[in-house]
């Protein structure tokens, strides 16, 4: 019995080190592009909502277009992340 029990010990320490090795070879580069992703799928969302909220209640020209530009910097930000996502 008590070899039984060692075996089934080592199997188990192994196996917590076989995943603790895969999780820290996990690129950090690729966890943190996903993270800004999602980040910038967040905003442009956020600033299409608060767009169209500008337009329904007719805020002024300056904030929309100010809104607008946001957006456009925003998504083409959004579009350069997923082009690096694809690649990498």
């Amino acid at each position: 019995m008590p070899e039984a029990i060692s075996i089934l010990a080592i199997f188990v320490i192994l196996a917590a080190a076989y995943v603790g090795a895969r999780r820290l070879a996990e690129s950090p580069v690729q966890r943190d592009a996903a993270v800004e992703l999602r980040r910038l799928q967040h905003r442009v969302t956020w600033l299409e909502e608060r767009l169209a909220r500008a337009r329904r209640e007719n805020w002024g020209d300056e904030m929309a277009g100010s809104l607008v530009a946001e957006l456009a910097a925003t998504s083409g930000q959004l579009a350069q992340s997923s082009e690096r996502a694809e690649m990498g």
